[in-house]
């Protein structure tokens, strides 16, 4: 491996690779040798390792924060107007890939939209075969309430499902016993982080994870969104969407101005949830998850 006595020149080097298409290169070497140059050229080291993290199709999440991280940085120096440059040229390396929600992937296209539509109203009317009724929840409500249409970015559909709990308690119990509804349905696939999540079937060739919610002295709680911030009118009765006919939050506008905060009317392909202060909220019924999955782990 090639020593570096500059970032400018560990910089040169990558761009060597990236015209010269010489994939055979240590990621995880380069990357440590990126991380220890010194912290003054923080958004250099961000820029060198989002670079390679894109041509070599590496690490897809941290990358997502990789860049979040450099556009708060931009926007801290006041260079903002860098920063779509950047990811302009930072795209054009993986065309027709996309850095989509997990990961370096192929977009959703006009093609694909009936097999997911498909692929949902299949999950959905099993759900509700189970006794549960459920709805488009998150990212693809997103886009379906703002754009009509699903989020090309996004390579996953959340589904929320309403159980008859009224407590973090015992939503948690009813949740547990949910997973094994789903098995022998033969949708489930495994249980995904942070423990509170189902990763099930695919719509379509887009994931499909499914979360938690309930009613609780008339508050609303979605896992992990929405924690007692909306009434039960503004999730039921369930409506359907335009175009695609899919059950949504009766005032869906409210559920994602929760969830996103109120500039969800601008699409934002790098926005990060704020997973810990959230998971704090939710930690009661995360916990009593914890301690019924290790029960049914230990028989």
């Amino acid at each position: 491996m090639v020593e570096f006595s500059s970032l400018a020149q560990l910089r040169d080097y990558v761009e060597h690779c990236i015209a010269s298409n010489n994939k055979d290169i240590d990621y995880e070497v380069l990357i440590q040798k990126i991380s220890d140059f010194s912290s003054d050229f923080r958004e250099e080291k961000l820029e060198i390792a989002i670079v390679l993290s894109f041509f070599l199709e590496k690490e897809g999440k941290r990358t997502s924060m990789k860049i979040d991280q450099l556009r708060r940085s931009y926007e801290n120096s006041g260079n903002t107007i860098a920063f779509e440059p950047f990811i302009a040229r930072c795209m054009v390396l993986i065309y027709p890939k996309i850095l989509a929600s997990h990961g370096f992937a192929l977009p959703v296209t006009k093609e694909d939209h009936g097999d997911v539509t498909a692929g949902i109203v299949s999950i959905i009317n099993k759900i509700n075969e189970i006794g549960h009724e459920a709805f488009v929840n998150s990212g693809a409500l997103l886009g379906i309430i703002r754009d009509k249409t699903y989020i090309p970015y996004d390579d996953d559909v959340d589904i929320g499902v309403i159980l008859r709990a009224n407590s973090a308690q015992s939503a948690a119990s009813e949740w547990s016993r949910f997973k094994h509804h789903l098995e022998v349905k033969g949708l489930f696939q495994k249980v995904a982080w942070p423990g509170a999540t189902y990763k099930i079937r695919n719509a379509g060739r887009l994931t499909v994870d499914l979360f938690p919610s309930w009613i609780e002295n008339g508050l609303v709680y979605v896992f992990p969104h929405t924690f007692g911030e909306l009434l039960r009118e503004d999730l039921l009765p369930l409506a359907k969407s335009e175009p695609f006919g899919l059950p949504i939050p009766h005032r869906a506008e409210s559920m994602l101005a929760i969830n996103y905060g109120s500039g969800w009317t601008k699409p934002d392909p790098y926005y990060k949830f704020p997973w810990d202060s959230r998971l704090k909220k939710y930690r009661i019924f995360l916990d009593e998850l914890k301690k019924l999955q290790s029960r049914e782990e230990s028989k």
